[in-house]
């Protein structure tokens, strides 16, 4: 019942692949998987096939890319 606003960074589609980066600014934390795991989780629910969808936070002050 609770309304909430998910916006991922960037969403990049071609073809029948999406790939999803979200930027982050500080250190790791295990709640940046799970933020990125319910933006594949809408996705699905889009009607999007998980097959099709790979995901990545990209930790931009270390130049490490973290595929979820």
């Amino acid at each position: 019942g609770t309304l909430r606003t998910r916006r991922p960074d960037r969403v990049m589609m071609q073809g029948d692949n999406i790939v999803v980066v979200d930027f982050k600014f500080g250190k790791p934390r295990k709640q940046y998987n799970r933020q990125v795991q319910d933006y594949i989780n809408l996705l699905i629910r889009m009607g999007y096939p998980a097959e099709h969808i790979s995901s990545y936070l990209w930790y931009v002050e270390q130049d490490k890319v973290e595929r979820v």
